[in-house]
C-alpha cells in the first residue's frame, strides 16, 4: 500500500497540523515539528491529493503556509500523503442540481431561543391560558381577539400538543407555513373573522383537522392540498370572495358540513359534488347560483339540510328526488317558477321555504310528505292550490299564503303558528 496513510488517520493528522500552527512561534519551530509528523507518518513524497473529507479549515491551514514552510527547508520536502489516491476514472457530466428548498426560519433557530421568544410573546399580548414552561400539556390554545397582524415562528412549539387552535377575530393577513404545518395533531382550527387572503399548502399537513372555520375573511381560492384533509368533517366558508367553488373542497369527501354562503359563486356547482357522500348540511345562501343543481346531487344519500336561498336557481334536478334524507329545504328569494314532483319524493322532509319566488304552479306530489311541518309559499304566483296541506299534513304548522292570486276561501287555510325559528326546534341529528 506504499508509504501512505488511509482515509481513518486524516483527521488525526489534520488535528495534528492545526495544533503545531497554533503552537508555533516561529515558522522555524513549525518546520521542525512539522518534520517530526512527516517522520511520524513515513511519507515524504507526494502533496495531499484527496482533500475531500479534510475539514476546509485544515486544507486552508496546509495551502497557505506550505510555501513558507518550504521556503525555510534545506532539503525540497513536501507535506505527507494524506490518503491513498485512486485512480481517477471518467465519468460523464453531473446534471445541474436542483435548487435547495428555502429553509423554514424556525429550522436555523435554536430551540431554547424559540422557547424564550414564545414566552415573551406571550407575556406581551397577555395570553395567559398557555402555560410556555408546560407545552406538552396545551391541548387548547386561545389566541383570539388579540389585533394581531402576524405571528412568531416560536409557535411551532405548540405544534406536537395542541389539538383546538383559536385564532379568529384578529388581523391576520397570511398564515405562515410552520404555524400551520407543524400543529399534525390539530382537530379544530379557528381563523374566522380575519383578513386572510391566501391559505398555505401546508394546510394539508395537518391531517388530523376535523374541523376548519374560514369565514370572514378574504379568501378567493383555497390550495390543492386542502385535499388531503380526509378526516375534514366541517368546513365553513361563510363570506369570503370566492367566485367559484374551490375544487379541492370536492376531495375533502369525509365532509359532513359545507358552508359556502355570502360569497359571490356564479353558476352551478361542479359534478364533483356528488363525492361529498358524506354531506348532511350544505350551505350555498347568498350567491348568484344557478339555474339549477348538477344531477350529482342525488348521490348526497345523507344530505337533510340544503340551504341555498337568496341564489338564481330556477329548477331542481329529476335527481333531487333521490334525497331521501332530506328534512329542511331553503329556496327563498330565487327565481323558481315551479314547485317541481320531485320534493315530493323525499319522505323526510319537514320544512319547505320557497317564499319570494315566481311559483305559478305546485305539483300534487308534495302532498306526499306526511311529516312537512313548515309549508311556505309567501309572495308567488299561485292561482290556486292542487290540495289541501292542512289535510295532507295533520302535523303542519305554518301554511303562508299571502302576495300569491288565490281566492278567499284558498286564503282561509293559511295557518301562521308563532315560531322562534323555522326548522330548528325539536331537529335530531341523522
Amino acid at each position: 500500500m506504499g508509504g501512505g496513510v488511509s482515509k481513518d488517520d486524516g483527521p488525526l493528522i489534520m488535528e495534528e497540523l492545526n495544533a503545531i500552527y497554533c503552537t508555533s512561534k516561529s515558522d522555524d519551530e513549525m518546520l521542525m515539528k512539522v518534520r517530526s509528523v512527516i517522520k511520524k507518518h513515513g511519507s515524504e513524497k507526494a502533496r495531499p491529493t484527496t482533500p475531500s473529507t479534510v475539514n476546509g479549515d485544515s486544507m486552508s491551514f496546509i495551502e497557505s503556509r506550505s510555501n513558507s514552510i518550504k521556503s525555510n527547508m534545506t532539503g525540497a520536502v513536501t507535506p505527507p500523503v494524506l490518503f491513498e489516491q485512486s485512480p481517477v476514472v471518467p465519468q460523464e457530466a453531473a446534471a445541474p442540481a436542483a435548487a435547495a428548498a428555502p429553509e423554514e426560519p424556525w429550522l436555523n433557530r435554536d430551540e431554547d431561543e424559540l422557547f424564550d421568544e414564545l414566552k415573551a410573546w406571550l407575556e406581551e399580548h397577555d395570553i395567559d391560558d398557555i402555560d410556555a414552561h408546560d407545552l406538552p400539556a396545551c391541548e387548547e390554545a386561545d389566541i383570539s381577539d388579540k389585533e394581531l397582524d402576524s405571528l412568531p415562528d416560536s409557535l411551532c412549539l405548540l405544534g406536537d400538543s395542541v389539538l383546538e387552535f383559536a385564532l379568529e377575530k384578529n388581523n391576520l393577513q397570511h398564515i405562515n407555513n410552520i404555524q400551520i404545518g407543524k400543529f399534525t395533531c390539530l382537530t379544530e382550527l379557528y381563523l374566522r373573522d380575519n383578513q386572510i387572503t391566501e391559505l398555505p399548502k401546508a394546510i394539508g399537513d395537518c391531517e388530523a383537522l376535523d374541523s376548519l372555520y374560514l369565514e370572514n375573511n378574504l379568501l378567493t381560492s383555497l390550495p390543492a392540498e386542502l385535499g388531503n384533509l380526509k378526516n375534514l368533517k366541517g368546513l365553513c366558508l361563510h363570506r369570503n370572495q370566492f367566485v367559484v367553488a374551490p375544487a379541492s373542497i370536492f376531495e375533502c369527501t369525509s365532509l359532513e358540513e359545507l358552508y359556502l354562503d355570502g360569497n359571490c359563486i356564479a353558476g352551478e356547482l361542479p359534478p364533483e359534488v356528488g363525492k361529498l357522500v358524506n354531506l348532511k348540511e350544505l350551505g350555498l345562501a347568498n350567491n348568484k347560483m344557478g339555474p339549477s343543481f348538477p344531477e350529482t346531487i342525488g348521490s348526497l344519500k345523507h344530505l337533510h339540510t340544503l340551504h341555498a336561498e337568496h341564489n338564481q336557481y330556477s329548477e331542481l334536478p329529476k335527481n333531487f328526488g333521490k334525497l331521501k334524507s332530506m328534512r329542511r329545504l331553503y329556496l327563498n328569494n330565487c327565481l323558481l317558477t315551479k314547485l317541481h314532483a320531485c320534493i315530493g319524493k323525499c319522505p323526510k322532509m319537514e320544512v319547505i321555504n320557497v317564499e319570494n319566488n315566481k311559483i305559478e304552479k305546485m305539483a300534487k306530489r308534495i302532498k306526499d310528505l306526511p311529516l312537512l311541518r313548515f309549508l311556505l309559499l309567501e309572495n308567488n304566483r299561485l292561482a290556486a292550490l292542487p290540495f289541501n296541506p292542512l289535510e295532507s299534513a295533520p302535523g303542519l304548522r305554518r301554511l303562508s299564503l299571502a302576495g300569491n292570486q288565490l281566492d278567499a276561501d284558498t286564503m282561509k287555510l293559511q295557518k301562521m303558528d308563532a315560531v322562534e325559528a323555522i326548522g330548528e326546534e325539536g331537529e335530531e341529528e341523522d
